[in-house]
């Protein structure tokens, strides 16, 4: 018997993994001021399937407009910032958008900051050292905040 006469391996290479097939995308908007990092989110967000990408911006000012003229389910937001920083736009979204979820960005990870960031309104904070590894981690737990 050849290993394609079994269905479960003849149908393994047009079935998604659970992992994706499973998960909810959530509209998101993406804010950095590196368009390269932005570039290198979207992708990952792409691949892996993890959420529909509907809006860029490249500051906190930037990120307000996006929300308020796309409606988002969840925003990805870098902490340091020109114009506005993540942690200001974050406390002004969480106060007149309530609905929404922010996942915020840093190349710091520290205590001191996850608790800042969470007192801004913030649903978690992703280390970008661990972007990749913490960004499912975090896009889940989001997806189950209520």
């Amino acid at each position: 018997m050849s290993a394609h006469s079994d269905p479960a391996i003849a149908n393994a290479s047009t079935q998604q993994p659970r992992s994706n097939a499973s998960a909810r995308r959530r509209r998101t908007v993406l804010v950095d001021d590196s368009q390269d990092f932005l570039e290198v989110v979207t992708a990952i967000l792409e691949l892996d399937n993890l959420a529909e990408v509907v809006g860029i911006a490249n500051n906190g000012v930037e990120a307000i407009e996006a929300v308020a003229n796309l409606h988002p389910e969840l925003v990805l937001m870098d902490v340091n910032m020109p114009s506005m920083n993540g942690l200001t736009a974050t406390k002004f979204l969480s106060t007149h958008f309530p609905e929404i979820q922010v996942l915020l960005m840093s190349g710091e990870d520290s205590p001191q900051l996850r608790n800042t960031c969470q007192a801004c309104g913030a649903q978690g904070l992703i280390f970008k050292g661990r972007f990749r590894s913490e960004l499912a981690i975090a896009l889940y737990e989001a997806n189950n905040w209520e």
